[in-house]
């Protein structure tokens, strides 16, 4: 019987794309990856100039530049955006702070994903797990990134990813290659199973006036920067992004796909994520049914500096468990089994 697998994504994931949450420095202090303070500081409005025209530009710069400044120093100050944004929700929970932050992330990570190469180990691990043009039934992935880089990258086998079209009360879904959650579709608690589950929802997408969610990755944007801004800014009080610690109603219904996706898992990938304090709660929650499920028995950590073994104590998992460190970063890790 094939190995069921679980990949659990952090930022590490995506860095050769985007930021994670704290820069990474090595021993000596040379960096390693930027951080997301770091990278809003440093945002390449040049490039952004040159994609738009300097028409669209000028009207652009002083707001993007202006919002990306101020969550700059403020996750500088407090160490990261999510300790910042937990700071302002307990101040004054869904108000427009946190809002204002949900739309400033969103505004960076699709720029970025639009303007800027997706992150290059996306290609060469799905080329590597596909036998055809359909995502292996025994692999499943949990992110915690906000980001599009597996579905972007599944557009290299020219397959487009979601899409939905209302007609008056007629909807039309186009689904892709694979299922993930948060979806465009109208109806996903009719599907059985997910491949991918955003823990914390997806930047770009928003609640739609209709049913469903809309997203700016949609083909009728068909990456036209100054359309998806506009999108943004007209609908930044739907944004469909969610912290960890928010315990709003994204989380509740996501975790009962998540205890359906992950039951029966034998194999772990952990890849570049340090398990931070701030998303705690969710992970004891799947860890807790990883163990409880009681197939789990081997776990690849892989992180150039953490070995994994911290998961023992801080999940409870047996002594014995079969923790293997990969800390190579060039490639996403396959494990032998599968």
């Amino acid at each position: 019987m094939a190995e069921k697998i679980l990949y659990y994504l952090g930022a590490g994931a995506s860095a050769k794309a985007l930021p994670l949450a704290r820069t990474l420095k090595d021993e000596s202090g040379s960096e390693l990856a930027k951080g997301l303070s770091d990278a809003l500081w440093s945002f390449e409005f040049k490039q952004l100039q040159d994609r738009i025209g300097r028409e669209h530009y000028a009207g652009l710069y002083s707001g993007l530049k202006s919002r990306f400044d101020i969550l700059a120093e403020k996750a500088a100050e407090f160490g990261d955006v999510d300790t910042y944004a937990k700071y302002v929700y307990i101040m004054e929970q869904n108000g427009p702070a946190l809002r204002d932050i949900k739309r400033t992330l969103t505004e960076f990570f699709v720029l970025r994903q639009i303007i800027f190469p997706r992150d290059s180990r996306y290609l060469p691990w799905l080329v590597s797990i596909m036998d055809q043009k359909k995502f292996p039934s025994n692999i499943n992935i949990l992110s915690w990134n906000y980001d599009f880089q597996v579905q972007l990258t599944v557009s290299a086998f020219n397959v487009q990813f979601e899409d939905v079209e209302h007609d008056r009360n007629i909807v039309a879904y186009t689904p892709s290659l694979f299922d993930f959650y948060p979806s465009l579709d109208p109806f996903p608690e009719t599907r059985s199973t997910f491949s991918l589950i955003h823990l914390n929802g997806i930047a770009g997408y928003v609640k739609g006036e209709e049913t469903g969610l809309l997203s700016v990755f949609q083909k009728k944007f068909g990456n036209d920067i100054k359309s998806i801004l506009d999108f943004i800014e007209a609908k930044q009080h739907d944004i469909f992004m969610h912290f960890a610690w928010e315990k709003g109603e994204y989380h509740k219904r996501m975790m009962e796909h998540v205890h359906h996706m992950i039951r029966g898992t034998t194999i772990l990938v952990v890849v570049g994520y340090s398990f931070p304090f701030f998303n705690r709660e969710i992970d004891k929650q799947i860890f807790e049914n990883l163990k409880s499920g009681g197939h789990l028995k081997k776990i690849y950590y892989q992180d150039p500096k953490l070995d994994g073994k911290q998961l023992i104590a801080q999940f409870g998992l047996p002594a014995g468990m079969d923790i293997v460190h990969i800390s190579q970063r060039e490639n996403f890790h396959i494990p032998f089994e599968y």
